[in-house]
């Protein structure tokens, strides 16, 4: 229960830090718009996977572009900037130390980028109050450009614009702090003061704008995600062979978990030859290890999009089973990204799931012919070089170009 005293000195402390911070920053961003920045593009602040793609992606294409984050999650460490670790300024290692973190970061970004990458939580003066509504209007004055592109929770709802009664569910349990305006106000926010804003997924259910439209700019490198060989189908599944089901939820209620493992009981206690691994938390490296070591991986049954674990599946010639929105997959066909039937995921959702399970288990084949479509389509949308040729489209619109190019080539 909250203590109305705490929370009003929060508003108090939150109210100076506003007032003694707001000038300072105006000043650091009219002193920034008049500095030669080093970096083009800056990824960040949320550790998130597809910004190390992204830096690649770029990187491979002539640009010069960084990841950088306060924390990283536990999937990797491989972000050019750990702010946390290497504080950008004698400042932040005062307490409280995540605050200066923040507000000595944002200087740090605004000098060094000439785009930044964020997410609808904003950039790092996203989580302070007050200060994150003025964070749009301080990047203009320091003459940053900024491409928003979403990544689920910052965008996410269980209110009126989610249309999928499910996942509105899932939403409240895994994540209470979504309730009231908040993601709202953040998409609103940064849907207006954006340069670009590249869409996808089901972030299009929430999002006005649709500057550049996707299934999603998750991406990966092919070349680290990959079998030895092309996965085959044994004639039958057995109890010396049984069934290898692979799921990896980081939020249950969202992918739909409990369903999957109470089909995989019911299954079991019927005496078919059908095994789950269930992993979380786990580096990227262990996931890649378990994925090369299952059958059928067993992405979301509730979202109704798919995302990096699925990608890594695929890439690595792994079918993979996961709920598709029948109606995001029309969007997707009549914009021309994909032509009709050419997602390659098996279809299932919570309650089809078992039923999906015994179709394999009779007939392996449709593990095959789903795991040879797999690793073709992540090549053709959500490889390193398709990610490049859209950042390159979006870069240029901003007048941003591979170093040494040219402005006008």
């Amino acid at each position: 229960m909250r203590n109305p005293g705490i929370e009003a000195m929060k508003i108090v402390a939150g109210s100076c830090l506003t007032l003694v911070a707001a000038p300072i920053l105006l000043l650091v961003a009219i002193f920034a718009s008049m500095r030669n920045r080093p970096v083009q593009v800056g990824f960040g602040p949320q550790p998130l996977l597809n910004h190390v793609f992204s830096v690649k992606a770029l990187r491979q294409l002539g640009f010069t572009a960084e990841s950088y984050c306060i924390r990283p999650y536990h999937i990797t460490r491989n972000f050019d900037h750990i702010l946390i670790e290497d504080p950008p300024g004698f400042l932040a290692c005062l307490p409280p130390r995540i605050l200066w973190v923040r507000l000595c970061g944002f200087a740090w970004s605004i000098r060094r980028f000439q785009v930044l990458a964020i997410s609808c939580h904003g950039g790092l003066l996203g989580d302070i109050p007050v200060l994150r509504c003025l964070e749009p209007l301080l990047l203009k004055i320091a003459g940053i450009r900024t491409i928003v592109m979403p990544y689920g929770s910052d965008v996410n709802t269980y209110g009126p614009r989610n249309p999928n009664p499910r996942y509105r569910r899932a939403l409240e349990i895994e994540y209470p702090g979504l309730k009231g305006f908040g993601p709202r106000t953040r998409a609103h926010r940064w849907s207006r003061h954006a340069d670009v804003v590249i869409n996808g997924c089901d972030w299009i259910d929430y999002l006005n704008r649709r500057d550049v439209l996707t299934l999603g700019h998750f991406a990966l490198d092919t070349n680290d995600w990959q079998a030895n060989a092309p996965w085959s189908a044994p004639a039958s599944f057995n109890e010396t062979r049984p069934l290898r089901v692979l799921h990896a939820p980081n939020h249950p209620a969202v992918k739909g978990t409990a369903a999957l493992r109470n089909a995989v009981e019911q299954l079991s206690k019927e005496g078919l030859p059908v095994t789950l691994e269930v992993i979380q938390n786990r580096p990227n490296e262990e996931v890649r290890e378990a994925i090369l070591n299952a059958d059928l991986v067993v992405d979301q049954l509730v979202i109704g999009w798919y995302a990096m674990f699925a990608l890594e599946a695929m890439a690595s010639s792994r079918a993979v089973a996961c709920h598709i929105r029948e109606d995001l997959e029309q969007v997707y066909i009549e914009a021309g990204i994909i032509e009709a039937c050419e997602l390659p995921h098996l279809r299932a959702d919570e309650e089809t799931i078992e039923t999906l399970l015994r179709s394999v288990l009779a007939e392996p084949k449709l593990l095959e012919n789903a795991a040879s479509r797999g690793r073709p389509f992540v090549q053709d949308h959500h490889s390193l070089e398709w990610l490049g040729g859209v950042m390159t489209d979006v870069l240029a619109d901003l007048g941003i170009h591979p170093a040494g190019t040219p402005a006008n080539a």
